[in-house]
């Protein structure tokens, strides 16, 4: 007597019905997802609508996600646009989205063990390869099926290859922003900056690293919203040193009050432009704010606008929350370290302004250009970012005339390119750095 097996495959409907619904009503319930894919649902309709709402994200909502399936044709196949409301309507608790999510993927890991047990046993039956080349086969089969419940850090080969040709077709399509310097040379050398990364600026005292930053800021938020942290400059101060940029007038003219006509109305056109860039600024100065706040309004600013950069001015005068014993190189090493997990989370470039230690003045004329252990809480500071950069004004130390519009900027630190040196830089006319190709 033949029997069949009628058992039905591991799925948890009800919870994938539960996690869609949850990120139907809390957006930012998808952040708290990040193992979960659309193959780890069982309905295949549940497997559309998840991916749906990845593609659209941050701004996941029913109108968005609508859309998104109506332009992939799938839209009156999930049952349409009422479908996602009736998700909504039945969702328990979306503050639950990652318990739903765990009975999701323990469905899925159950299937795939099923799936793997079959191989397995073909892969036993089939006496033709060497038991060793069988083992190995088996062992690799088994550490997918982990690493696909687990999303352990540790990639398989075959992950890692999937994942470094999205990342070349990504740079190739232009879909991977990467912000470029002001300085072509410095660009060519480094390749910019990449999501995730984290740099660090400093230099001499009045080396330009204000400026430097302001003219970043302006740069990069032609492409993508920047968010602005200052724990140095209020956001009036700011707004001050734009203005005396963007009409060219001195600051002390534009502070001073007594415009003329013309003046005023330059004045205003300037400040009414400035709506125009996307620049979100985050005033550090009457709050004192931690990593906390900058992450949390970093986010908010990425899930309302997009986010294409972060740029705090300056590291070692955010607040590190920890015990009042904390010695300053603990802070630093700890507000550093944050701020390199924030820009990895959020996946975006972040630079942050750093002060330097008095090293360098103890060192010979010759040799002031400053370096990586200049860096105030240098040790654990320098292996924690990707790329350092620093700017020096030699006129600082030889008050020579000759070397008033001098500048050196040194790439002390390229993670990924490897490549560092000196690139020499000039102040023109407009108190601007270039470098000497971009002159």
């Amino acid at each position: 007597m033949t029997t069949t097996s009628t058992r039905q495959p591991p799925m948890a409907i009800e919870a994938e019905l539960a996690v869609l619904g949850s990120i139907l009503c809390d957006s930012e319930a998808i952040d708290d997802l990040a193992g979960l894919q659309p193959s780890d649902f069982h309905a295949e309709v549940h497997q559309w609508i998840y991916a749906a709402c990845l593609a659209v994200r941050p701004g996941v909502n029913e109108i968005t996600v609508a859309h998104e399936l109506k332009c992939q044709d799938k839209l009156d196949a999930i049952g349409g646009a009422g479908k996602l409301s009736e998700l909504v309507a039945q969702t328990p608790d979306p503050f639950h989205v990652k318990h739903y999510a765990k009975l999701v993927k323990e469905a899925a890991c159950r299937r795939r063990m099923l799936q793997q047990a079959g191989q397995l046993a073909r892969l036993a039956y089939d006496e033709s390869k060497p038991i060793p080349e069988t083992i190995q086969t088996a062992q690799v089969a088994l550490l997918n099926l982990a690493a696909s419940y687990s999303n352990s850090a540790v990639l398989t080969p075959a992950e890692r290859s999937k994942r470094m040709m999205e990342r070349y077709i990504a740079i190739r399509e232009g879909h991977m922003p990467v912000l470029g310097w002001p300085f072509p040379l410095l660009t060519e050398a480094s390749s910019g900056l990449y999501p995730g990364e984290y740099w660090i600026l400093s230099g001499d005292t009045g080396s330009g690293k204000t400026t430097l930053v302001d003219r970043l800021a302006t740069d990069w938020c032609r492409s993508n919203p920047v968010l602005y942290c200052s724990t140095e400059m209020n956001w009036e101060s700011i707004g001050d040193r734009q203005i005396s940029d963007l009409t060219g007038k001195p600051m002390r003219a534009v502070r001073a009050g007594n415009y003329s006509d013309q003046a005023f109305d330059e004045i205003l056109a300037a400040a009414d432009s400035v709506e125009q860039q996307q620049i979100y600024f985050l005033d550090l100065t009457r709050s004192a704010g931690g990593v906390n706040d900058i992450r949390a309004h970093a986010k908010a600013v990425q899930a309302a606008y997009g986010l294409g950069a972060i740029i705090v001015d300056y590291l070692q005068e955010v607040r590190a929350q920890m015990g009042p014993r904390a010695t300053a190189y603990e802070k630093t090493t700890h507000v550093s370290l944050q701020l390199r997990e924030t820009a990895r989370e959020l996946n975006v470039p972040l630079l942050a302004v750093s002060s330097m230690n008095r090293g360098q003045r103890g060192r010979a004329e010759s040799n002031k250009v400053p370096q990586l252990s200049d860096l105030r809480g240098s040790g654990d500071l320098e292996f924690q970012i990707d790329g350092c950069i620093f700017l020096h004004r030699p006129s600082y130390f030889t008050h020579k005339t000759e070397d008033e519009h001098k500048v050196i900027l040194n790439l002390a630190k390229n993670r990924a390119e490897g490549t560092t040196g000196l690139i020499n830089l000039v102040w023109n006319k407009n108190e601007r750095l270039h470098d000497q190709a971009d002159r």
